[in-house]
């Protein structure tokens, strides 16, 4: 499992407690207490800790846990390096908490060559 261990472009995105994005966002449960916000439309990228390769083209999975008091969107990247593996686009956010569970495709996983240099990117 791998979880953001660095903030690798912030943007205009702060978290809701101290300095640094990615400990808002790196427990193993999620935690709704803790969190990242953009006020302005803005991207962030996040670099995840690195995981040993599953040698599978099934099972593997991106969670992430998002929602907005005003409704507003997000899209998500998970990204090899500049390479965008997958991403998922949020019109509209739901008010509460909420917990996304995005399965890859056999296609995606095998885009997968460096288990090292994965990256989570959230776009306001």
């Amino acid at each position: 499992i791998g979880r953001p261990n660095a903030d690798t472009t912030p943007g205009a995105w702060l978290p809701s407690a101290g300095s640094v994005l990615y400990d808002m966002l790196d427990e193993t449960t999620p935690d709704a207490a803790d969190y990242i916000y953009a006020t302005s439309s803005s991207t962030c990228k996040l670099a995840l800790s690195s995981v040993t390769d599953p040698l599978t083209s099934s099972g593997q999975v991106v969670s992430y846990q998002a929602w907005s008091p005003a409704g507003d969107g997000l899209t998500v990247r998970f990204m090899q390096g500049a390479v965008q593996i997958a991403a998922w686009t949020h019109a509209t956010l739901p008010t509460t908490a909420t917990t996304y569970q995005q399965s890859l495709t056999a296609g995606e996983c095998d885009a997968i060559t460096d288990y090292a240099d994965l990256f989570v990117q959230f776009e306001s």
